[in-house]
């Protein structure tokens, strides 16, 4: 009985952390068209490692708010971040301890796409 109890509740924390390691973000910008559009939904998961090409939520220094770009390349401990439809990188140093999550899946809002096809990012 003891060993069921304890089977339980260490199933029950390996639950919460999964749930508690799982963001959803609705995109509200055009950066990352055409592969992510406003109003689109992005679960993202924490994780221990990024690399190039994963798309990435962060916080900005620059202006407080979260941020979902790809990375595009690593400088040291250093990670080179830029959207999709951007056509410079980000300005910041971002690093490890500033990344919230990586993106899994992405659930497309193509009633709001012809937003960003009028649109010149820079």
């Amino acid at each position: 009985m003891k060993k069921a109890l304890l089977i339980s509740v260490i199933v029950l924390i390996v639950v919460l952390i999964n749930a508690l390691s799982i963001r959803t973000y609705t995109i509200e910008g055009c950066s990352m068209y055409p592969l992510i559009t406003p109003e689109s939904k992005v679960i993202c998961r924490t994780q221990n490692d990024y690399e190039v090409g994963d798309i990435i939520a962060y916080i900005s220094s620059l202006t407080n708010e979260t941020v979902l770009h790809r990375i595009t390349a690593r400088n040291g401990e250093y990670y080179v971040l830029k959207g999709d439809n951007n056509l410079r990188p980000d300005p910041e140093k971002v690093t490890k301890a500033d990344i919230v999550c990586k993106a899994i899946r992405i659930i497309r809002n193509n009633k709001t796409e012809q937003k960003c096809k009028l649109k010149v990012i820079t």
